[in-house]
């Protein structure tokens, strides 16, 4: 990851979470923006950022040593006249601006250390995520990633069909999941939350609740699940096995929600 998409990522986080007060802080035109810089200089503005964030006596609230543009015009005689997001949105201490808007002490108040540090966590953790170069050790960062969620769900929804006697998926599932790249198994599992938490209508085995139909877009003929189990619409594949009607009718929606809320 590139320290203009890591400041990138940055101003998307302290967005999201000062958009749950109903202001808007930045969209794309200021992440644009942003990938205009030089990289040399997005990684000096971004470890000046974080230096500050992981001090002894770390920032927090709206502070200009917390925003990307502050610290980019920080070194000229008059940074607010020169400051790309000033242009956009008037002069942050000017009457009508944009910061006047969402500089109300709620949203400051909420802007603590602790979450300005949590957001340098999970940069940090995207970074090691997407690096080619090496495993990634979520034990050293304490979280789960999307290959384990996919996994974990795999288990528990595998869990719930074991008690009806039925073998739904094995180590060898597993792994392949985990042979999948981090990216992939972000979006898999994000669409199949998303059709689940969104639609009572995914219950069984709907296709949106299978990540092998997600990663294969129902391809059966280049599944690797079909190439273990046989193809689901076969006979005596594994999926003709356990699609009885009692399990169906035993993973409701419900079931569906309660495993996306036990994966967390």
């Amino acid at each position: 990851m590139t320290y203009k998409e890591k400041l990138v990522k940055f101003v998307k986080l302290k967005r999201n979470h000062i958009k749950k007060f109903g202001f808007v802080y930045a969209n794309h035109i200021d992440y644009k923006n942003i990938r205009s810089w030089p990289e040399e200089k997005c990684k000096t503005i971004f470890n000046k950022i974080v230096d500050k964030i992981m001090s002894y006596n770390g920032v927090g609230g709206l502070s200009d040593l917390t925003c990307p543009w502050c610290v980019y015009h920080g070194l000229e005689n008059d940074p607010c006249l020169l400051c790309s997001y000033g242009k956009r949105y008037g002069k942050c201490e000017e009457k009508g601006s944009l910061y006047k808007e969402y500089a109300i002490v709620e949203v400051k108040r909420s802007l603590t250390n602790e979450i300005y540090r949590d957001m340098i966590h999970k940069i940090n953790l995207q970074h090691e995520l997407l690096r080619p170069d090496r495993k990634f050790d979520s034990k050293k960062y304490n979280v789960i990633t999307y290959k384990e969620k996919l996994v974990k769900f795999v288990r528990l929804k595998g869990n719930r069909i074991k008690k009806f006697g039925f073998v739904y998926a094995t180590y060898t599932d597993y792994k392949d999941i985990k042979s999948w790249s981090e990216r992939r198994c972000e979006r898999i599992y994000n669409y199949m939350v998303h059709r689940i938490m969104s639609s009572n209508e995914m219950k069984g085995f709907y296709g949106s609740t299978c990540p092998w139909c997600v990663y294969y877009s129902s391809n059966c003929a280049s599944c690797s699940y079909s190439k273990r189990h046989g193809i689901c619409a076969t006979p005596n594949s594994s999926f003709d096995i356990y699609n009885t009607r009692e399990v169906r009718e035993s993973l409701t929606n419900k079931d569906y929600r309660d495993i996306i809320n036990k994966i967390g």
